[in-house]
């Protein structure tokens, strides 16, 4: 291993804090290979950005899906997360913070639901299957 960097990736401006939380998001599209989800908090005076890299053989810098906050100020990025597997359907999904907890599905990409702001993780609370949000 040397010590180039085999990717950068870069925000939209210097000032946005791309980076600012960045998870494994687990495998949000089905393809075998670890995604990456990168949060951008100040981007648009505190909108906000949440980008999802696919993994694979090679990753790029180019995001495969780029998620935006619904208003100034709240911050959407803060926080991001894997989920694992909430509804059940084989996709990892990813939890996005703003000052609401965005749920968001793997594979179909949709927001399911918004929580309060708080600490919020994915597991299989009741043993039948698939994770819950706490």
């Amino acid at each position: 291993m040397d010590n180039t960097a085999d990717v950068t990736m870069t925000g939209e401006a210097t000032n946005n804090y791309f980076g600012r939380a960045v998870s494994c998001a687990g495998d949000v599209n089905g393809d075998g290979y670890s995604d990456v989800i990168v949060g951008e908090p100040a981007y648009s005076s505190y909108t906000g950005k949440a980008y999802v890299y696919f993994g694979g053989t090679f990753l790029d810098n180019n995001p495969d899906v780029t998620l935006t906050g619904e208003a100034a100020g709240s911050a959407f990025g803060h926080s991001v997360s894997s989920a694992g597997d909430i509804n059940g359907d084989g996709y990892s999904d990813v939890i996005v913070s703003a000052y609401l907890v965005f749920l968001i599905h793997g594979q179909s990409i949709c927001i399911f639901r918004r929580f309060q702001y708080e600490q919020c993780c994915g597991y299989d609370n009741d043993r039948r299957g698939g994770d819950q949000l706490f």
